[in-house]
This record gives structure tokens, C-alpha cells and sequence, in this order.
């Protein structure tokens, strides 16, 4: 990865925890998603509790993209809390999927 790659992302963590806008947020997590920045697995799952579900269904579908295992606590965490179905889905889907990464 470039530096500005690393850079790009470690503005969008940021972003991603401090930004009013959720549009901003989401766009954060994409960049997140794509770029293997220390800490994202982290910045990603507190986005598990962000206060607009767009953003927190986005998030359990980018920790479920990086395959960090470790997110499985925080996803199982959220899904008890959860009341919007389709960011239910999503959680539901990237506790299965990395369920079975864990297994191999």
C-alpha cells in the first residue's frame, strides 16, 4: 500500500468517528474497508453503534468484508441491541460468514 493510501484511510477513521453527517460516515467505512489501517477492525465496530442504522448496517457489512475475526464479540454484542431489521441482516450475515472463516 502507498502512503497516501495509509493516509487517505487514517483521515477517513477518523472521519468515520467525528463526523455529523452519516453520508460521511459511510463513505469512511468504504475507504476503511479497503485499506488495511491499524486499528480499523475497531474504528469499524464502534460504528456498530452509530446513531443512524445505514451506518451501522454498512459497518457490519465492511467488518464481514475484512474478515478480522475479532470483530465477532462486538457483531454478537450488537445483534442483541439491534431493532432495524435490515441492519439485523447484515450483522447476522458477517457473524456467519466470519463464523465459518474462524473454523478453517
Amino acid at each position: 500500500m502507498s502512503l497516501v493510501g495509509d493516509e487517505a484511510a487514517g483521515h477517513a477513521a477518523g472521519r468515520a468517528t467525528t463526523d455529523s453527517e452519516p453520508r460521511v460516515r459511510t463513505a469512511a467505512i468504504i475507504v476503511l474497508a479497503k485499506n488495511e489501517t491499524p486499528g480499523r477492525t475497531e474504528v469499524l465496530a464502534r460504528l456498530l453503534h452509530d446513531q443512524e442504522w445505514p451506518v451501522r448496517q454498512m459497518a457490519a457489512g465492511a467488518l464481514m468484508d475484512i474478515g478480522d475475526v475479532a470483530a465477532l464479540p462486538r457483531l454478537r454484542e450488537r445483534l442483541e441491541h439491534e431493532e432495524e431489521e435490515p441492519t439485523r441482516t447484515a450483522i447476522l450475515a458477517a457473524i456467519e460468514n466470519l463464523e465459518r472463516r474462524s473454523v478453517r
